[in-house]
């Protein structure tokens, strides 16, 4: 019996998450062509022995264009998987592609790059996708490989999707900055790295609690043991830095709303928490 080729791994964009997918593929030993989309032109043949997956990770803007010219040129057809890797866009963005016989879908990794030249590690992180059935399973292939879990969605609301997505993204960073004022004037003694390190050191923890016991479950506060007396002093200590305290009372209320409705804390504590919001 004869084996089926693995697709051609085409990397299309060369910025923060084609710089991520770059990295993961080199690490796992994943072949792959990588294309600027900016170049004028794309090396890349229009008759080959194999199917080829086009990770297309350009901005959301370009990604209509990036698969029209993909079709233009013929440089995907029937058999060949083009997916893009953007949370607000759907596999829509493709119809180009899907017109000329290529499967399609918007594959979208939970991941947060910062730089370009340091990415994150993609194993052991997730990824969402939507779209055809067999963009899925190359998809799938290629993540077993990277250590990327890709789960399927669909009919996905992309505002609410993103905006979920940004809430943790944005909401982490912001939290850290925060954290990291406070660590900083809590010790005469802090090194310029060590607040940033203590924020990191945490944030990866909870990442740890959130994946093993899943989000309601996470929580390590103080108001698991009804002292609500710490909480005040929380947001004493924080006068100095305003924004820090906003968003301790903003992540204050959505844990006292989750204990609320799990019945997990006595009443008269969360009482007196939600008190302490009003202040």
């Amino acid at each position: 019996m004869t084996k089926t080729k693995a697709p051609q791994i085409i990397l299309l964009g060369a910025g923060r998450m084609g710089s991520a997918f770059a990295a993961a593929m080199r690490s796992s030993r994943v072949p792959f062509e990588l294309v600027r989309a900016r170049d004028a032109a794309w090396a890349l043949s229009a008759r080959r022995s194999r199917a080829r997956l086009v990770l297309v990770t350009v901005t959301d803007s370009a990604i209509v264009a990036t698969a029209e010219r993909l079709a233009r040129e013929g440089l995907v057809g029937r058999g060949d998987a083009v997916v893009h890797c953007a949370g607000m866009r759907g596999p829509r963005e493709l119809d180009a592609a899907s017109s000329a016989g290529a499967a399609v879908g918007a594959m979208h990794p939970l991941v947060a790059v910062a730089s370009a030249e340091r990415p994150p590690s993609l194993r052991g992180l997730a990824a969402s996708f939507e779209g055809d059935a067999s963009a899925f399973d190359s998809v799938c292939a290629l993540g077993q490989r990277l250590g990327l879990s890709v789960l399927r969605l669909e009919g996905v609301d992309r505002a609410r999707y993103h905006a979920a997505a940004a809430l943790c993204a944005t909401g982490g960073v912001a939290l850290a900055q925060a954290a990291a004022v406070l660590f900083a004037a809590a010790s005469s003694s802090s090194t310029e790295d060590s607040p940033s390190r203590f924020a990191s050191s945490l944030l990866a923890s909870v990442a740890h609690n959130v994946g093993a016991v899943g989000a309601t479950d996470a929580l390590a506060s103080p108001l698991l043991r009804g002292d609500t007396a710490a909480v005040a002093r929380h947001l004493e200590a924080m006068e100095l830095h305003p924004p820090a305290a906003a968003l301790y009372r903003a992540a204050l209320a959505q844990v006292i709303a989750s204990l609320d409705e799990r019945g997990a804390v006595d009443p008269s504590v969360l009482a007196r928490a939600r008190a302490l919001l009003v202040r």
